[in-house]
């Protein structure tokens, strides 16, 4: 159990601690709620902090049913499953990635402003969030990175389903994780504080690193 995002984030930058100085890492959060945590990272680790933004895809008619996750190169990753059961077609991913793709725009100009965009190539990046549930937002990000030339990108979490774990192995090249618990309802039940973190305070921890 975690205080709350910041504690999640100082707990786990104590993992980290091999990255600390290193002039070719980059710590890389997912809006709102992983900035936080990779502030406390970045601050600890003395490294720079950036975000990655991913929206997701909402089931047809159910939009708070997430279905998967798309990132800024337009790349849509789904849960197979999930599409199934929804009925969500081709066509229908394919107009929410153009409309989705707007929206991770439009969210990286309000959080970052006019800052020229990060470079990834061949940088170690390490990717953070406050928790992962799905995981399809996180594996967005993960293939963003990748794709962006990183040469390493290491996936740090506070705490991630035990039966999600496996999903990741594969996608990232190394997995850091505080809790992986077998009873899994929601990231939030993890932590004392779970408050929804506003852009406001995002926009402002990413100014001061």
């Amino acid at each position: 159990m975690f205080k709350d995002r910041a504690d999640a984030g100082k707990k786990l930058a104590k993992k980290l601690e091999k990255f600390k100085n290193n002039t070719d890492t980059i710590v890389a959060t997912i809006p709102r709620g992983g900035v936080v945590t990779g502030f406390e990272i970045a601050k600890y680790l003395n490294l720079p902090l950036d975000v990655v933004v991913t929206k997701k895809i909402g089931a047809p008619g159910n939009p708070e049913y997430a279905i998967g996750s798309i990132n800024r190169h337009g790349d849509i990753l789904v849960d197979e499953d999930a599409v199934l059961i929804t009925g969500a077609s081709q066509e229908y991913l394919e107009e929410q990635s153009k409309i989705l793709k707007q929206k991770v725009e439009e969210k990286l100009k309000m959080l970052k402003g006019d800052k020229a965009p990060t470079s990834y190539k061949d940088k170690i990046v390490i990717l953070v969030d406050d928790g992962i549930a799905t995981g399809y937002t996180a594996l967005a990000a993960a293939k963003f990175l990748k794709d962006e030339g990183a040469k390493k990108v290491v996936m740090a979490m506070p705490v991630v389903p035990a039966d999600n774990i496996d999903k990741f192995k594969d996608k990232v090249d190394e997995f850091i994780y505080l809790e992986s618990p077998v009873m899994f309802a929601s990231v939030g039940q993890f932590y004392q504080d779970f408050t929804q973190v506003e852009d406001e305070e995002a926009k402002e921890l990413l100014a001061k690193v």
